[in-house]
Parts: C-alpha cells; sequence; structure tokens
C-alpha cells in the first residue's frame, strides 16, 4: 500500500513539472499593479510592471467576470490591473484581470520639422461639384466630415504627371488659370515643377475655402509625428473684409528625403 502512495505522489510531482506551471496557493485577495502594455494578443495582453511585485512582466488574459473596458488598448499605454490571486509560476507569470483601467496613454515622440516652401494662390470655384471633388481626391478625407478641429483638404502629388492631372481634373471646377493680385494664375505658376524638381522633391497642396477674399493664410507649423505629415494653417481675418467666398490652393515645397517616412498626409486651421 506503502508503494502505491508513493507512485501516485511520484505522478503527481512529475505531472506537476512536467506542466512547467505551477500555481501558487490563493492569496485570498485581488492583486492592483500598474504595468505597462508592450503586447496586445487576441484574449491577453503583455505588460511590464512598474509596481514593487513579485515578477517584472505578466501575461493577462482576462477574466470571466472582468469589467468591460471604456478605453481602447494601446501598446505603451500605462493600466492599473487588478488580478486573481492565482498566478502561474512561469515566465512571464501567468494571471487573469478582473478590472483593467487606464493610467495614461504613450508619451509621443518629439516631432520632426521639414524645411519647406509655400506659395499661396487663390482659385475660386465655379462649379456645383467642386466640393465633391475635393472630398473624392483628398488624401485625408476620412478626416474631413466629423473632427473637433478643421481639418484641411490635401492632396499629395509625387510626380509631374500626377501634377498635370491635377490642374486638368480640378481646372473643371476651379479657375486655376485665372490670375488674382500680383501673384498669377495657379496654372502658370505651377509650370515650374517638372521632372527635375520631383526627382528630389514632392508637393503637398493644401486646399481652403474661406468666406471672405480678404481672409489670408500663414503656415504656423509643419511637423512630422508617428509617421504622419501635420500642417498647420494659420488664418489672418481682417477687421473689415469683403463678403466673397474665395478658395486657395498653398503649395508646400518639401524635400523626399526628409518625408521619405511619412505615411499620413493632413492639416489643420488654427
Amino acid at each position: 500500500m506503502k508503494r502505491i502512495l508513493a507512485s501516485l505522489a511520484a505522478v503527481v510531482v512529475l505531472t506537476a513539472f512536467l506542466s512547467g506551471c505551477v500555481q501558487k496557493e490563493p492569496a485570498g485577495e485581488n492583486i492592483v499593479f500598474t504595468g505597462v502594455i508592450e503586447q496586445i494578443n487576441d484574449s491577453s495582453i503583455l505588460v511590464s510592471t512598474t509596481d514593487d511585485v513579485s515578477f517584472d512582466k505578466a501575461s493577462v488574459s482576462y477574466a470571466d467576470n472582468m469589467e468591460g473596458l471604456d478605453f481602447n488598448l494601446i501598446i505603451g499605454q500605462m493600466v492599473k490591473l487588478t488580478i486573481l490571486p492565482q498566478i502561474a509560476e512561469s515566465y512571464p507569470v501567468q494571471v487573469k484581470a478582473v478590472k483593467i483601467e487606464l493610467v495614461s496613454e504613450p508619451a509621443l515622440s518629439d516631432p520632426e520639422h521639414p524645411n519647406f516652401t509655400a506659395s499661396f494662390f487663390r482659385a475660386d470655384s465655379y462649379s456645383n461639384n467642386s466640393q465633391e471633388y475635393i472630398m473624392a481626391n483628398a488624401e485625408n478625407a476620412d478626416k474631413l466630415i466629423i473632427s473637433s478641429a478643421r481639418h484641411l483638404p490635401v492632396f499629395l502629388i509625387d510626380d509631374a504627371a500626377a501634377l498635370n492631372d491635377f490642374i486638368s481634373a480640378g481646372s473643371e471646377h476651379y479657375q486655376f488659370d485665372v490670375e488674382y493680385g500680383e501673384d498669377g494664375s495657379f496654372a502658370d505658376a505651377v509650370k515650374k515643377y517638372d521632372d527635375s524638381f520631383f526627382a528630389e522633391n514632392r508637393l503637398l497642396i493644401v486646399y481652403v475655402q474661406e468666406p471672405s477674399g480678404s481672409i489670408r493664410h500663414e503656415i504656423k507649423d509643419v511637423a512630422i509625428n508617428d509617421g504622419t505629415l501635420m500642417v498647420t494653417v494659420g488664418r489672418k481675418v481682417p477687421e473689415v473684409g469683403t463678403d466673397d467666398m474665395a478658395d486657395w490652393f498653398i503649395v508646400l515645397e518639401f524635400s523626399k528625403v526628409a518625408t521619405a517616412k511619412c505615411t499620413g498626409w493632413d492639416a489643420v486651421a488654427e
């Protein structure tokens, strides 16, 4: 009988050893700690701990009774986790969360500020479908419908053929060949951008519609953050102005090297 009991005990120990994961006895109370999200999986997250706990990393799965999240999980967030007392001893330890709360969002990296040259051209609309044309072709069309900021449509031009297509199609809606003031027409001004220019440079064209032709613009900032180049356009609004609508096309020149990592293009009015 003793031999049978000893054999059973050996089997239990061997099974626990082969599983590679021994459960700590429940402490009776849930454990609370903070951590930074390093990885997000379908049913778990990997966090590195920032509190003085007995482990430095944890694979956190979701308990059946976990409270619903009121935020989206993002790598780099600091979160406060309430977990069940059972901790599976592996590396990283495996735990189950009953509550995850947001402490802080990921820190943003310092933005880059590429050099640029800007030119401003007025070219008013004469088509009833001009806004549809803008919405259909803007790089940032998804940000133009509903937003807390006033996003401005932008158009990325990487070669002379694309510029010619933009002028040709846009001329059906805007007076690209009409001269306003001393700057000449928009169509004439952009003829200087040829294949030689586009070999090392690109254009970003920002469209602005104003309720008065007296309003002017300036570029307040250009920054690249997390792969998106953002242009901030300042508006110079006089105390007294005309009541005519005005459409403006702001042409910004950038080096392709300086903007090589950009995957998004956007603009906002300040």
